[in-house]
């Protein structure tokens, strides 16, 4: 059977629906949600800081001629950096290749040509190019399938913050192709893609978020999380203490194992937010919020759905 060529959505949208299908290892896990839940401080006693919202170049600049090194924003959208002009060229030229030509897919010529082109941009600084690599690597189209050889050859490319990137390396940790990292590492690089704007990602963790309401019992939610302007909405909230054991019973299912480091009440376009700060063994740290807006307010009385 031919090979087609895999667009870009076609394979975010099974990396993202193998994402959902892995998200077990929450549903199985018994770790506590983090103990002794807190009211939240108000605004005026703890401020938080506004974090960047685009990557910006670490201090290092270039690492032993590996090219640049980038520090991803603890939170708020994520813009990956563009390729050189002569590896977009480059990675134009594989994509053509791999063009689906009277409906037959690319023969192994194209897609050896393809595969040598995306090596040839790589080598020139292409991110995008590791990205499309890594699927051929993950998938084994038109090579030998080498989980590993993926996760060597996107690494570079997650940690700039390119989404389809992150999400394959959160999936490598997850299925244990990446040894030592597991949830917590595949939660980090997931929360990353979704931020940097993978689609399919968002539609798969909101699925996941609506999935875990009925184990908790929770009222219905809606929002990522990852960033201030799509808190997670848990409405029918009567107050602050129990606002707070809902938050953390729902930390404890979407971030097992990892600790919490701050807490605040922040204030975003006049809504009143939770916003917390978790930390994995790999000391990576990922911000969540949550919307406290409404919390007390019976619905029609300004609450959620109020006219």
């Amino acid at each position: 059977m031919p090979l087609r060529r895999l667009s870009a959505p076609v394979i975010a949208a099974g990396l993202a629906a193998s994402l959902l299908s892995g998200c077990a290892f929450f549903q199985g896990d018994d770790e506590p949600a983090p103990s002794k839940p807190v009211a939240p401080v108000p605004t005026a006693q703890q401020p938080a800081t506004p974090a960047p919202d685009t990557i910006m170049p670490g201090a290092q600049g270039q690492a032993a001629g590996r090219g640049p090194v980038y520090e991803l924003p603890l939170d708020g959208h994520i813009t990956p950096p563009v390729d050189p002009p002569d590896a977009q060229r480059l990675v134009g030229q594989a994509d053509a290749q791999m063009e689906d030509k009277d409906g037959k897919g690319p023969n192994s010529q194209a897609l050896a040509q393809a595969l040598a082109l995306f090596d040839q941009a790589m080598a020139r600084g292409s991110l995008k190019a590791r990205e499309a690599l890594a699927v051929y690597y993950y998938y084994g189209r038109g090579t030998g399938r080498d989980p590993q050889k993926a996760a060597e050859v996107v690494k570079p490319a997650a940690q700039a913050g390119l989404p389809m990137a992150a999400l394959i390396y959160g999936q490598l940790y997850n299925n244990g192709s990446i040894p030592g990292g597991g949830a917590g590492e595949a939660q980090y690089w997931y929360n990353v893609a979704r931020r940097a704007g993978c689609a399919p990602c968002m539609s798969s963790h909101q699925e996941f978020l609506n999935s875990i309401e009925a184990k908790l019992n929770l009222p219905s939610s809606k929002g990522q999380g990852d960033l201030a302007s799509d808190p997670i909405v848990l409405p029918g909230i009567a107050d602050d203490a129990a606002g707070a054991k809902r938050e953390y019973a729902v930390l404890g299912i979407l971030y097992p194992g990892w600790k919490q480091v701050e807490q605040h009440r922040v204030v975003e376009n006049g809504r009143q937010l939770d916003q917390f700060t978790l930390e994995n063994a790999q000391k990576r740290r990922v911000r969540v919020y949550f919307d406290a807006t409404d919390w007390g307010k019976p619905a029609g009385k300004g609450g959620p759905g109020a006219k």
